[in-house]
């Protein structure tokens, strides 16, 4: 039997560890001129141009499009269907109440991509109050779901609540609570909330890879 694959991208961006990396040992303005520069070299440099100008007159929007191309740059050639935003800057911009940067990100993706806009969060339920909050449409959202509430904010019943009522549809990322749950028990546990129609598995290694589907057949 001949199978066909197709292969989805659906990336995580920006690279928080590198900009963080980059920020403490640059400061953030420093960290954002080194990308910016090295987009040039790599041929981009109408965009690291943009990008400049944009830092030096303080335009925060156009600089917020300009880093989202640049990412959005690696994937070129890949079918990337969606775009998850990394939960680091999610969850800063819920914390602070701050709408602008999640318009901009999904007005960006929708206008100049074919890419559906996603978020990565650790708090859904404030997610959901923000986006009903701000009459925005229910997003594509990848979160932790797990049986052992690890790292579902602020509580594992308000997250099972939300998944059970929640319109959009959730991707269900840690299910095995940092190794500390069985496959079995961790999909079983995500998959009968409601809402979550997949599950998103964390691997180093092709062959981490190989066992963790084996072990979901």
């Amino acid at each position: 039997v001949n199978y066909a694959y197709q292969l989805l991208i659906r990336p995580q961006i920006p690279h928080a560890g590198q900009l963080g990396a980059r920020a403490t040992e640059r400061g953030t303005v420093g960290a954002v001129r080194d990308l910016l520069q090295e987009a040039g070299i790599r041929g981009t440099t109408s965009m690291a141009t943009g990008g400049m100008k944009a830092l030096i007159s303080g335009d925060i929007t156009q600089l917020l499009r300009t880093l989202l191309d640049m990412e959005l740059n690696r994937f070129e050639g890949f079918h990337v269907p969606a775009v998850f935003l990394h939960p680091v800057f999610t969850d800063l911009a819920l914390a602070l109440g701050l709408e602008a940067p999640f318009r901009t990100y999904i007005d960006h993706l929708e206008t100049r991509t074919a890419m559906r806009p996603a978020f990565c969060t650790l708090n859904l339920p404030l997610l959901f109050e923000r986006f009903d909050e701000w009459s925005l449409d229910p997003p594509l959202v990848m979160s932790a779901v797990n049986a052992a509430g690890y790292r579902m904010n602020p509580s594992q019943a308000s997250c099972e609540q939300t998944l059970r009522s929640a319109d959009g549809p959730i991707v269900a990322m840690m299910i095995l609570a940092g190794g500390h749950l069985p496959p079995d028990r961790a999909v079983d546990y995500a998959l009968q909330l409601g809402s979550v129609g997949s599950v998103g598995i964390g691997a180093w290694k092709p062959a981490h890879m190989k066992h963790s589907c084996t072990q979901q057949k």
